[in-house]
């Protein structure tokens, strides 16, 4: 019978070696004067992100089987000495306590959101509270390093225990949760109405990205902007109106209506499935008052435009791992008693936690639904059909690309107002910085792995990003605005 040392030396290889295979690099952020030629650099690094992503799904099926078998193993030689005192009995007594403690803290949680539908959906009510979203740069250990301090700390018997014990503990609690997702109606989560779609179910109104402009004078596009949460959607709104005077439907004070508020705000709400229902009544699009429609629901703000009024559309990705990340430190701030329940990884693990949003929303799969992997191939071709793309983590480079894509003029005396409103010199968007999980880290590897869809449609978001600016190069088109004759739209 191995001794217990043997025992716990066993689990924190296994675990050393598990998590070294789970290290996955995320895109790294370039300059924004070397956009063009970086971001095409880094996609082949990304192509073995996506494969890492696989593998770390792989590896965690694997670990969940391994500890299963250890945990048999040991619970029969406890069973022989079970009157020796010991510390890895101590270890179980507080994995079993925490895990009561985490099965109480799921129910005040749901009751504290106020309904758990209601989480990706969210969008900040102030260009404040997207500003908080930006990210910290931190130099992170190689894969090598971390696993030489893993087999370093082996070496040492009191140490082994202690770590493996953490890090099991960490792998029971961040298992999925066994319970499924809460059954939500198509209409809650997607909205009440829904656009024409041709044979491969893809928004018919909304116009092809590349499809040239109407050419009857009584049509025209409207710019959709789809609201991925958590991508600095305040920000966007903001530039589009103060840089570039763009028009949108706001409501701001009720009843919902038409009028025209600051010159700027149509009195109509499109960010929820009620307001977007109200604006098919009041003929929104129709109205030709709005220059953008902007809402996080896909499917149903699509059905707003018509065969005089098409959509073109464009949306911001950021990676999946930072969105997480972002939204939780977003629900821990609203609900200050959530402080210190969870971690990053227990909290992707948990029953409430919609996973894959953007794959989700674009193929229409409720969160209770299986994905596949033809869920991601579907939604692949309908951001490249339908949507310019832009990435959080490179913003200045994606509002050079949106304003020539789009041929926006800044307004007079804004010629450095998109920049100035990035990079906060408006203390209304000063930006503050908050951790994310480091790479290799058991937060990141678990949420890759909840969110593998995503991931790998982020990863090709990031090459269709890349194409864009080898045709919107920034040789020709600037984002600030210059009397030198050049293509600055």
């Amino acid at each position: 019978m191995p001794s217990r040392a043997h025992k716990w030396i066993g689990r924190a290889a296994l675990l050393s070696f598990t998590l070294s295979i789970l290290l996955i690099d995320e895109p790294s952020i370039v300059p924004a004067s070397d956009q063009g030629t970086h971001v095409r650099r880094r996609l082949e690094d990304d192509q073995e992100g996506k494969d890492k992503t696989a593998e770390a799904q792989a590896a965690l099926t694997a670990l969940e089987k391994a500890m299963g078998v250890l945990d048999e193993i040991i619970a029969a030689h406890d069973a022989n000495d079970r009157d020796v005192p010991s510390e890895s009995q101590g270890v179980v007594s507080s994995e079993q306590a925490a895990d009561e403690e985490n099965t109480a803290d799921e129910s005040a949680v749901a009751q504290a959101d106020g309904g758990v539908d209601q989480q990706q959906q969210e969008t900040d009510s102030t260009p404040q509270d997207e500003a908080t979203d930006s990210e910290q740069q931190t130099d992170q250990p190689s894969a090598q390093e971390e696993t030489s301090q893993e087999i370093d700390t082996a070496s040492e018997n009191d140490s082994v225990k202690k770590a493996a014990a953490e890090a099991l503990g960490e792998a029971k609690n961040n298992r999925r949760d066994p319970a499924p997702q809460p059954v939500q109606s198509r209409e809650k989560y997607f909205g009440k109405v829904f656009p024409e779609t041709n044979h491969v179910d893809m928004p018919f109104y909304l116009r092809n990205t590349f499809e040239p402009s109407p050419l009857k004078p009584e049509d025209r596009d409207i710019i959709f902007y789809w609201h991925i949460p958590k991508t600095a959607g305040g920000l966007v709104k903001n530039i589009m109106g103060m840089c570039f005077g763009l028009k949108r439907a706001e409501k701001l004070k009720e009843p919902a209506s038409l009028e025209m508020v600051h010159n700027v705000i149509v009195n109509v709400d499109t960010s929820s499935p009620e307001g977007i229902a109200e604006a098919h009544e009041l003929g929104l699009v129709d109205s030709n008052m709005v220059d953008f429609i902007f809402s996080s629901f896909v499917l149903s703000a699509s059905s707003l435009f018509t065969p005089q009024h098409r959509g073109r559309a464009f949306t911001i990705i950021r990676h999946p791992i930072d969105a997480a990340a972002s939204n939780f430190h977003a629900r821990k701030v609203k609900h200050p008693e959530l402080r210190g329940k969870y971690t990053l990884a227990q909290y992707a693990a948990k029953n409430f936690f919609i996973d894959n949003w953007v794959t989700r929303q674009l193929t229409g799969t409720l969160p209770h639904e299986e994905l596949e992997q033809r869920h991601v191939d579907q939604a692949k071709n309908i951001l490249a059909a339908k949507f310019f793309v832009g990435i959080y983590e490179h913003m200045d480079e994606t509002m050079r690309q949106l304003k020539a894509f789009y041929k926006w003029k800044a307004l007079e005396g804004q010629e450095y107002c998109v920049t100035d409103l990035i990079h906060g010199a408006n203390p209304n968007f000063q930006k503050t910085y908050r951790g994310k999980p480091a790479r290799g880290s058991n937060d990141w590897a678990f949420v890759a792995h909840v969110e593998r869809w995503d991931m790998e449609l982020y990863y090709f978001a990031l090459e269709v990003f890349s194409k864009q600016g080898r045709i919107w190069n920034a040789d020709e088109y600037s984002l600030i605005e210059t009397s030198t004759g050049d293509k600055s739209y």
